[in-house]
């Protein structure tokens, strides 16, 4: 499984989880925060099996509270809303039991990719990528309710108190110095992380560094080639790279548009 990338600059952006058709959760371990907030248990049904509403309302619970425990502002008003409106008497979701379509689990999960997205959390939404999407009205299973939800907050790969994704979204690198001061101000990175105070968060980056692109789609053509589209966050870059993230970790260049861009076409092999 392929992951396409488009960053600003020299740096690199984003996380493409690929739509499937079964479940492809064996290629990387499941978020911490599954087995932290009991979204799922020791003995998890199989993947293909299809998931029903309370299993999807389940998960997307513990997501709110997931979001809740990261995020400044929680999980956001849209979100608590949904879930809120499940408990009401008229709700046409209250048999926990009826099978979830597609249709339905893209509706919960765009809810929450919106929300990542606010915050620089570089998310396409999973299902944007595949050449031939299922039908909405098709019945999911639990392998794809659990793609959906495999957004991983915390992973601090350095260990130096700031998330991966933060320190890519905000200075393009991770592994920054958590006692540094990028934007000058008297307030270190680690505690412009810890209280959300940092310049990101009001709709600009210090340093001239531009915001990363959110929502990458990648939409594969008859011929094998294929077209990347991302969204445009930000007016003061150079130029876009899109790189290839290979399933043996390997990350290399696919191509490159100038700035203002938000396409790339990519020959057949």
């Amino acid at each position: 499984m392929n992951r396409h990338h488009p960053s600003r600059g020299r740096r690199f952006f984003g996380l493409l989880l690929l739509w499937l058709a079964v479940p492809s959760l064996l290629l990387a371990p499941p978020p911490d925060w599954w087995a932290e907030r009991g979204a799922t248990n020791e003995n998890p049904p199989d993947d293909y099996a299809a998931a029903n509403l309370g299993q999807l309302k389940q998960m997307a619970v513990k997501a709110r509270e997931e979001l809740n425990a990261r995020l400044p502002g929680g999980a956001g008003q849209p979100i608590e809303t949904m879930i809120a409106g499940w408990n009401q008497p008229n709700s046409t979701t209250r048999d926990d039991y009826a099978a979830v379509t597609l249709g339905q689990l893209k509706y919960v999960g765009k809810l929450f990719y919106d929300r990542l997205n606010t915050v620089g959390y570089p998310a396409a939404y999973p299902w944007a990528s595949s050449p031939n999407p299922p039908d909405d009205t098709a019945i999911a299973n639990l392998g794809q309710v659990k793609l959906v939800f495999a957004f991983e907050l915390d992973s601090d790969a350095d260990g130096n108190g700031m998330p991966d994704w933060w320190e890519l979204a905000f200075f393009g690198v991770s592994g920054v110095n958590p006692t540094g001061d990028l934007d000058s101000d008297g307030v270190t990175n680690l505690e412009e992380f810890q209280n959300w105070t940092a310049d990101y968060y009001n709709g600009h980056r210090p340093g001239g560094v531009p915001i990363a692109p959110s929502n990458v789609i990648v939409h594969v053509n008859a011929d094998g080639s294929k077209d990347v589209y991302w969204t445009d966050n930000s007016n003061n870059e150079t130029e876009f790279i899109v790189r290839d993230h290979l399933t043996d970790g390997t990350i290399v260049e696919i191509g490159r548009v100038g700035p203002d861009d938000f396409h790339l076409h990519i020959a057949p092999p």
